[in-house]
């Protein structure tokens, strides 16, 4: 959905609108979906996996097709329903955000990999013959999904959903610690920045 919108819509608008945020994120999806499965099937090949570099691309196939869904659906859905995915619990807002944090970083590190390996084979006669082996790269992408869970796992750990009892809509915020009064996903603002007297909140 977009950040802005003018005060009247026009139907031109609104196909445009359409078109942008809901038909074009959906093909996105379906394309780079496609398009990532047949990369890794290629590189998955009995030859293909003899290279270290290929142990890379493979897992950065994977990766990128992770963030594709992240924010493309996200917004496709927004645009089809009225609400994104992340807005309709607190699970889900911050499994899409952490998923978008993680996906973002694991492929940097997945392609300044396949650089740093390409170079290396090219440069180091040693490194070609003792380090660029399947098993190894294969370690090392594991190593680096751990490391960025670690770095990024915190996230799974903030934010709150507080319900009110009377009625007003739900508040959900993640990220953002219960004294915070804005957040990055919110289905409602508190201007007070006080919980209300009939309200749960819950981690």
């Amino acid at each position: 959905m977009p950040l802005w919108s003018p005060p009247v819509k026009s139907a031109a608008w609104n196909r445009a609108e359409f078109i942008v945020a809901g038909i074009l994120p959906v093909s996105l999806v379906v394309f780079g979906t496609i398009s990532n499965l047949l990369s890794v099937t290629i590189l998955a090949t009995k030859e293909s996996r003899k290279s270290s570099t290929n142990i890379y691309l493979i897992f950065l196939c994977i990766v990128d097709t992770l963030s594709l869904y992240q924010w493309n659906l996200d917004y496709a859905v927004a645009e089809f329903t009225g609400l994104q995915i992340s807005q309709r619990s607190l699970f889900l807002c911050k499994s899409i955000e952490f998923l978008g944090n993680y996906t973002f970083h694991a492929s940097a590190s997945l392609l300044t990999m396949v650089s740093v390996d390409r170079a290396l084979l090219l440069w180091s006669l040693q490194y070609k013959r003792k380090i660029a082996k399947p098993e190894i790269a294969l370690i090392i992408c594991i190593f680096i999904f751990v490391i960025l869970f670690i770095l990024n796992g915190y996230l799974l750990g903030l934010g709150y959903e507080r319900t009110v009892s009377n009625g007003t809509p739900t508040i959900l915020q993640c990220y953002q610690s219960q004294d915070r009064n804005d957040s990055m996903h919110s289905i409602n603002s508190d201007q007070t920045g006080k919980c209300p007297a009939n309200s749960s909140v819950k981690f």
